[in-house]
């Protein structure tokens, strides 16, 4: 679809470009061109040249057929359809959403929409839980934000593209991208910016989930001076909480509860929003871990953030918090109330493509249904947590899991799985045992027959039962270290 240029469509669509890349007039003309020219321009009164247009479109990140070609009436079409893509993904109809943006990328598309288009298909994929069709549509996108050729920002894309890759387990990739997206903007004279402070917040839990704590404690530590130092507070906050994420996974529950304590206190300091009732939901759990004598306290935190939730949050969010409340709910007595609401976050949560998190739904299934008697039901919904956790890559957070439904099957007198959930906890771990000895012990292996002859040996000088020479020389060496 193609329509005849005229100049007050040309302006317009210079005066958008340069108010969504947060330009100003003076900053879009540099050194060729002079601030009232590019008035003149966007008020319809003067026709650009093409090399005017040309060093417009290269400092907006646009081509030049996007200035040419943006009568309002497309244009705003458009921006209303992707608002209904939008709509739909925050209602939880990632179909609906993509089959939209599908009708919408086969038309004749400029450089921005498009773009905008291929960031909220790749959304799609990822709520449909298709992470791999995510990546493939970020990627080529995500390479031209970085040669300067997209009017989206090289960190929000950096950031999305490092996400997919670390929940598909790729984490060299994950980290080669965020990298590579905060020197972007580095370069750009934008560090400390809140979209920064987010990328730097990916790369942290990247490296968290990876298995490098010390990395991620660095990157935290950088994180809070960084938002102290540009004073945001919603970046002090955003980094108080990702502390308290490197805290947890350290087994520090307490320090993780001070810190997302003190994340809460910030972030409320701006009003209610989807964050802050999803950090509601994060502290309300550390402290039903932390401190499960006040499970009552967790209650009254969770009660406040529902409603806040119900309007802005998506179903994953929803999940999350069903999934809390039910523990809550186990931990104040009323087992029947948390077998309803951990059946209801397994749902949602596997619907929003939430592995881990519907794993721990499952698990809170279990013990509501233990709780009540039904001991062989919740063994079953242990069952299907490790069932669940066999295909998904290898992280901390399933080493964790994996030792939670260990842990519960020792309850439950069953040894062999339980001990079977510890090696897989190790093994998400990365820590690998050498068996081969104890399989000769147990006569699960043979002895492997030496390949020496006897007369190679009598030539030595050594008898079968001496060790080898080098075998000799680092027993010397180790009982000269030991000694």
């Amino acid at each position: 679809m193609r329509w005849d240029m005229h100049m007050g469509a040309v302006g317009e669509a210079v005066r958008r470009y340069r108010l969504r890349a947060g330009l100003s007039q003076s900053d879009l003309a540099g050194e060729d061109f002079s601030a009232s020219y590019v008035s003149l321009i966007e008020s319809g009164k003067r026709q650009p040249s093409d090399e005017a247009l040309a060093a417009f479109a290269r400092r907006l990140g646009c081509g030049v057929d996007d200035l040419r070609s943006q009568p309002p009436d497309f244009a705003a079409a458009v921006e209303l359809e992707l608002a209904y893509v939008r709509l739909a993904l925050g209602n939880g109809e990632p179909a609906a959403a993509r089959g939209r943006l599908e009708s919408l990328l086969a038309r004749d598309l400029p450089l921005s929409p498009r773009h905008e288009a291929l960031l909220l298909l790749a959304e799609t994929h990822e709520k449909s839980a298709d992470l791999d069709a995510a990546i493939r549509v970020l990627k080529p996108v995500y390479d031209q934000c970085l040669q300067g050729r997209s009017p989206l920002s090289v960190m929000v894309v950096a950031n999305t593209l490092c996400w997919y890759c670390m929940m598909v387990g790729d984490f060299q990739a994950a980290v080669r991208v965020g990298e590579q997206g905060m020197k972007a903007g580095v370069e750009a004279g934008l560090d400390g910016t809140s979209d920064h402070l987010k990328l730097q917040a990916t790369v942290m839990t990247v490296h968290l989930e990876m298995g490098d704590a010390a990395v991620a404690l660095a990157i935290a530590d950088e994180l809070m001076q960084t938002a102290r130092q540009a004073g945001s507070s919603f970046g002090e906050a955003a980094a108080y909480w990702n502390a308290a994420v490197v805290a947890e996974s350290r087994g520090r529950l307490h320090e993780a509860l001070r810190l997302s304590q003190r994340a809460l206190g910030l972030m409320g300091e701006q009003g209610t929003s989807r964050n802050l009732a999803r950090l509601e939901c994060t502290t309300a759990e550390l402290v039903l871990r932390a401190d499960p004598d006040r499970a009552w306290y967790a209650a009254t935190i969770l009660d406040r953030s529902l409603a806040t939730l119900t309007d802005l949050g998506s179903p994953a969010d929803l999940g999350a918090w069903e999934n809390v409340r039910a523990m809550a709910h186990l931990l104040t007595g009323d087992a029947r109330a948390a077998e309803t609401l951990a059946r209801r976050a397994r749902v949602h949560l596997q619907d929003a493509g939430e592995v881990l998190q519907s794993v721990q739904a499952v698990i809170s299934l279990g013990d509501a249904l233990v709780a009540q008697g039904h001991q062989e039901a919740g063994l079953d919904s242990y069952r299907e947590a490790i069932a669940i956790l066999g295909g998904v890559p290898a992280s901390w957070r399933v080493a964790v899991l994996y030792r939670s439904v260990g842990y519960r099957l020792s309850l439950a007198a069953d040894a062999v799985a339980a001990a079977h959930c510890l090696d897989l906890a190790l093994d998400a771990r990365g820590v690998a045992v050498q068996n081969v000895t104890a399989d000769v012990a147990f006569g699960r292996r043979r002895p492997t027959a030496s390949p020496v002859r006897p007369e190679s040996v009598a030539a030595t000088g050594l008898s079968a039962a001496d060790p080898a020479p080098q075998e000799t020389a680092a027993a010397e060496v180790t009982e000269a270290a030991t000694s």
